[in-house]
């Protein structure tokens, strides 16, 4: 948790993003694109604007502050590293060294799962909020959506380098 105990979601990205710029400073020739990089994260990390319900909002904002930060510091490091000219884990201007997908479900429940039909998910902004808002969303949905955008064929370019609000 930051300020106090651990920051385990930023300390694991940074990680991760360290060894990526050490592999690619060790190339003889950059890739053709870099590497994607898909992150499970959670609604409520967004500082600019609202992708919870009104009520999960004013609960989960006051109860789970640290966590939440400690996502949200990962995620500006996801978007330094993904940025042409951006600056790398060695401060350095580079060009991006990787590309992200940051999935942010909702209220996770241990559920069976609904189906592919009843999930929602988007990154776009409305009038200061997410368009897509919703309390939970079983985990299961969760890994069917992620396999189905992204593992089982061609990863769809409209959500790289974004974040996006999955829910049921």
């Amino acid at each position: 948790m930051v300020g106090g105990a651990t920051r385990i979601c930023y300390n694991g990205t940074t990680a991760i993003l360290s060894a990526l710029s050490t592999l690619q400073n060790n190339r003889t020739s950059p890739p053709a694109q870099p590497p994607l990089l898909l992150v499970v994260s959670t609604v409520g990390v967004a500082s600019t604007y609202r992708e919870w319900p009104l009520l999960m909002w004013l609960f989960y904002g006051w109860m789970l502050n640290a966590p939440i930060e400690d996502k949200r510091l990962a995620h500006d490091a996801l978007l330094t590293a993904s940025v042409k000219g951006g600056k790398g884990v060695s401060g350095k201007s580079q060009d991006p060294l990787v590309r992200f997908v940051s999935v942010r479900p909702s209220h996770l429940n241990d559920g069976p799962g609904k189906g592919m039909a009843s999930i929602r998910a988007g990154c776009k902004v409305k009038g200061g909020k997410s368009e897509v808002m919703g309390y939970s969303i079983d985990k299961d949905d969760v890994g069917c959506w992620m396999f189905e955008e992204f593992l089982s064929g061609e990863v769809r370019g409209k959500w790289v380098n974004e974040c996006v609000v999955v829910t049921t």
